[in-house]
């Protein structure tokens, strides 16, 4: 049986919280854009924050649909 909309979203919230929480922490992203903020002109700084934006994006979107469960290989095309 298919699950309905509902039970997926409940699926995905412990995700999206804890990805959320992992988000906030300062790491590997936020030195880049510091370094890019404190180094370099604003419109630098603001690209690479919106380049880090798409790639958590891009990752949620390929969690979202199912995609990362594949087995590793699966997608390659001979």
């Amino acid at each position: 049986m298919l699950e309905t909309g509902h039970a997926v979203a409940a699926g995905l919230f412990p995700f999206a919280i804890s990805y959320a929480l992992l988000a906030m922490l300062p790491g590997a992203n936020f030195a880049v854009v510091a370094q890019a903020g404190l180094t370099a002109l604003r419109a630098t700084a603001l690209s690479a924050a919106a380049g880090i934006a798409l790639g958590a994006s891009s990752l949620a979107m390929v969690v979202a649909t199912g995609a990362a469960a594949l087995p590793p290989g699966a997608l390659r095309t001979r």
